[in-house]
């Protein structure tokens, strides 16, 4: 049997976090190893590092989003647009910026997500 190498391709987002301000955590996004926006989330509603299969999602509250799956002890985990770690209650948000602990234009980084990715493929994040 002959593998086809191109279904075994898998996009790659990596959220590492480097730094915390008050109730935030703060880091980069990498897509597929390029470097694409920064992202927050809560310290208090941490997303336990790992990594997870991810599939987009229509949320009644944010739009269009990217859902984790089988994430422990949480249900809808999302990568949603927001400003401050308070709008995350165990989701994350990509920003392009951030300031003291708050992000800026999270949905322009949401769309660079969603541009960097490869169409029919399966999506993993990673967070560590």
């Amino acid at each position: 049997m002959k593998l086809n190498l191109k279904e075994m391709e898998t996009n790659e987002l990596i959220f590492k976090i480097e730094s915390t301000y008050q109730d935030s955590l703060q880091g980069t996004c990498t897509v597929n190893g390029t470097n694409v926006c920064k992202f927050i989330k809560n310290k208090n509603y941490p997303i336990p590092n790992g990594r997870y299969l991810a599939t987009f999602y229509e949320s009644p509250h944010n739009g269009k989003v990217l859902l984790l799956h089988n994430v422990p002890n949480h249900s809808y985990v999302e990568i949603h647009p927001a400003n401050e770690a308070k709008q995350l209650r165990g989701c994350a948000a990509p920003c392009t910026s951030i300031f003291r602990g708050k992000g800026q234009f999270s949905n322009v980084a949401l769309n660079n997500i969603f541009k960097s990715l490869t169409q029919n493929q399966p999506i993993y994040v990673t967070f560590k």
